[in-house]
């Protein structure tokens, strides 16, 4: 199965998502089919995959499009020998950063319901 940007746009449903350029499309599409295990949420072809999926998708996607308009959001930081940098975290997975969005808190759901929670990005 494949998931396009469209599926997230219209099936989280997200349209505020549609504008978010296509190289962030590509690369949360990547990040999510990478880091999600079909096998731990029914195969490929199950619903509840596909719905954690598109969840998930759509949750990095309003973290990405909050980022460009300026919105805070996390940041890390690091130091050494008097200087510093700081960066936004925005692909975080923790449950803290998951329910900022409601599509997180969908995907959060999913999981949590899962009978099988090992190895899933919570």
């Amino acid at each position: 199965m494949s998931i396009r940007w469209s599926d997230i746009v219209d099936g989280a449903p997200a349209p505020g998502l549609a504008s978010l350029n296509v190289v962030a499309q590509d690369g949360i599409l990547e990040d999510v089919a990478e880091n999600l295990d079909p096998a731990m949420l029914g195969g490929e072809s199950s619903a509840r995959y596909r719905r954690a999926f598109i969840y998930l998708a759509a949750h990095f996607g309003q973290l990405a499009v909050d980022a460009a308009s300026g919105a805070g959001g996390p940041v890390q930081s690091m130091s050494a020998d008097g200087l510093s940098k700081s960066y936004a975290v925005w692909g975080t997975t923790d449950a803290s950063m998951l329910a900022r969005t409601a599509w997180g808190q969908a995907y959060l759901a999913i999981v949590r319901n899962s009978a099988a929670r090992a190895g899933l990005v919570i």
